[in-house]
């Protein structure tokens, strides 16, 4: 019966998840590292007179959690979210920087991500 059991959860287990020396299955390793996340605030110059209609296109980006316009050197900073740097980064090069009327970024990578369980 136990071995029938751990058979049914080992087929539900993510990709990578294995057996220990004593049969438990170490899924708190694999479970942990699909938790983790990398965020950047995107710092976003734009075009004069763009504001509204750019943070709009930035907020519906997948990965961008947060968008909004702001005063200063930059006029929109958003909060993005990736599974792993070259997600991170392909998400502000190919998605935020192409949208018409971007002209530059600045991306600063979060030294640590505290989440609050979203």
């Amino acid at each position: 019966m136990a071995e029938q059991r751990n058979q049914s959860i080992q087929r539900t287990l993510p990709l990578g998840a294995t057996k220990n020396s004593k049969g438990g299955i170490g899924v708190f390793v694999v479970l942990m590292s699909e938790k983790r996340k990398i965020g950047a605030y995107v710092l976003i110059k734009i075009a004069p007179g763009k504001s509204r209609a750019i943070t709009e296109k930035i907020s519906k980006v997948e990965g961008v959690k947060t968008a909004h316009p702001v005063t200063g050197m930059f006029d929109i900073i958003a909060f993005v979210e990736g599974s792993d740097i070259n997600n991170l980064t392909g998400t502000v090069r190919s998605k935020i920087q192409t949208i018409e009327g971007v002209l530059r970024t600045h991306t600063a990578i979060v030294g640590e991500l505290m989440t609050t369980g979203d």
